[in-house]
């Protein structure tokens, strides 16, 4: 039997995310500004596993980002990298296999992180320039926005007036569920005129694998065989034993050529494939009022995504307005 499931996104940490929003303001003395890189390249690199087959295509360009634990990657091969670029709020951000080490270059990080990450990085004296990254958290019980904070009652909610209140004039990143894209955004939002993404997965490596049911005796080799990281980390690595699992064989073409492949990832993942390929469909190429354009390099989820109907994701996980994920199956037995 396959049914419908529906459940709620949950952020990590979420009961101390307002302290850690407050703990980094004393920490923050730059933010992102507007228009600061027009006409200028940005290279953009997730973890996922295509990095490890493409890494050399890293192409000249003034920024590269390296999101996670795409930096330790990118630097211990001696790869091109300016920035490491982080919206992760939990501790495992100071695991070894992201940054449980500091590298010589410059850090973005949202308002949100780990305040212990962002107070190390300060006092070893690495540049850290900041943004915040919207959560969408409750309000706090009884809390009433000020009468002149903003006249949009779209805005009266007290995350936003955290960051209003106590950080400079910054920008907030919305769109997506990971950080390559909300890094995407604001690459578009600084001017930049080109943008290349490497390792956007937004999935496991395609081994062609049945996805058996879950929690069967076939479910923990199934997810450690789930490569999910170009460092060769799986789901099960990653998530452990108890973590869920989308199955979705696409079709995908080449020229007159075309094969299916079957992609197995989590539904917030393809949620974050879905507005990628969004994303760099709208900005495929520079036009008038839209100078940024947005090429995804490698075998990965939003790739595959990117000449499919709009209508084709209708049998894909999706948000609804209720801060959940519905529109993916579970096979029960």
């Amino acid at each position: 039997m396959t049914i419908n499931v529906i459940s709620t996104l949950c952020q990590p940490n979420r009961d101390d995310l307002y302290d850690q929003i407050k703990a980094n303001a004393t920490l923050c003395r730059q933010v992102l500004q507007q228009d600061s890189h027009l006409g200028k390249r940005l290279t953009i690199v997730g973890a996922g596993s295509s990095l490890a087959v493409h890494h050399g295509d890293i192409l000249p360009a003034t920024e590269v980002w390296a999101c996670n634990s795409a930096l330790p990657y990118l630097v211990d091969r001696g790869l091109p990298v300016t920035h490491g670029f982080c919206i992760d709020q939990g501790p495992d951000m100071l695991k070894p296999s992201e940054w449980g080490r500091s590298f010589d270059v410059d850090y973005l990080l949202a308002s949100s992180v780990y305040p212990a990450l962002a107070q190390r990085l300060t006092d070893e004296g690495h540049r850290v320039t900041w943004f915040h990254n919207y959560l969408g958290l409750p309000n706090p019980e009884g809390w009433i926005a000020p009468a002149d904070f903003h006249p949009d009652p779209i805005h009266h909610c007290y995350e936003f007036w955290l960051y209003c209140a106590l950080y400079p004039p910054a920008p907030q990143a919305g769109y997506g569920l990971n950080s390559v894209v909300r890094a995407v955004c604001l690459g578009i939002w600084m001017g930049f005129k080109h943008i290349t993404v490497l390792g956007a997965d937004c999935a496991a490596k395609p081994t062609g694998v049945q996805m058996p049911a879950y929690g069967t005796p076939d479910w923990v080799p199934f997810l450690k065989s789930c490569v999910l990281y170009a460092d060769g980390r799986t789901a099960f690595d990653a998530y452990g034993p108890d973590v869920t699992m989308v199955q979705k064989d696409m079709e995908t073409r080449l020229g007159d050529l075309s094969s299916v492949t079957r992609w197995h990832t989590r539904s917030d993942m393809v949620i974050s494939a879905q507005h990628l390929a969004n994303l760099a469909k709208s900005y495929a190429h520079p036009r008038p009022g839209v100078p940024t354009s947005i090429q995804l390099l490698g075998n990965t989820l939003p790739n595959a995504m990117m000449d499919k109907p709009r209508g084709f994701f209708d049998t894909f996980p999706r948000l609804n307005t209720a801060s959940g994920v519905e529109g993916f199956e579970l096979v029960m037995i």
